[in-house]
């Protein structure tokens, strides 16, 4: 990966809408937990990437 300096960071930032940084907030914090590798759909659903399917969360609760 290219070495990306925090200017960088910092001026794509501004071109996020401030409703949508809670989303890269909580992106963020996922970058300071130890990595573990997604394998799987479960992989993914578990690491809060992505958000659960209703249907996911419904048959959950059953």
């Amino acid at each position: 990966m290219p070495s990306v300096s925090d200017r960088t960071i910092v001026n794509a930032l501004h071109l996020v809408p401030p409703q949508r940084w809670g989303e890269v907030h909580g992106y963020l914090q996922t970058l300071t937990l130890p990595s573990t590798p997604i394998q799987t759909a479960a992989d993914l659903l578990n690491s809060g990437l992505v958000s659960k399917p209703a249907a996911f969360v419904a048959s959950r609760r059953a």
